[in-house]
């Protein structure tokens, strides 16, 4: 799923591929690792309501493992990086997440 390149941070995080080139777009890498992240928290959301209704506690498991991968993700960058990325962080992660709605 290709994000518009708005509000998107700069690459720097050496061996990172940066799609489209632009100097502003999230790396590859990270951008593939959110997607992966918001997936996988869906998935097990879906499996946990699948067998009945999901308790806070499940659902606190869930965002935890799914934060934790988004912050180890852009934990690669410097710390000025990123604070760059967040918004496109965040941008990839609802792009994510309501495509991933559309599909069901």
């Amino acid at each position: 799923m290709e994000v518009p390149p708005r509000h998107r941070g700069p690459a720097r995080a050496e061996g990172d591929e940066v799609t489209g080139g632009d100097e502003n777009e999230m790396p590859a890498a990270t951008a593939r690792r959110v997607q992966a992240a918001v997936r996988d928290a869906m998935s097990a959301f879906r499996s946990q309501a699948g067998t009945g209704p999901v308790t806070e506690k499940a659902t606190d498991d869930i965002l935890f493992r799914g934060t934790h991968e988004i912050m180890q993700a852009l934990g690669q960058h410097p710390r000025d990086t990123r604070f760059l990325l967040w918004p496109s962080t965040v941008r990839q992660m609802l792009a994510t997440f309501l495509a991933s709605m559309d599909k069901g």
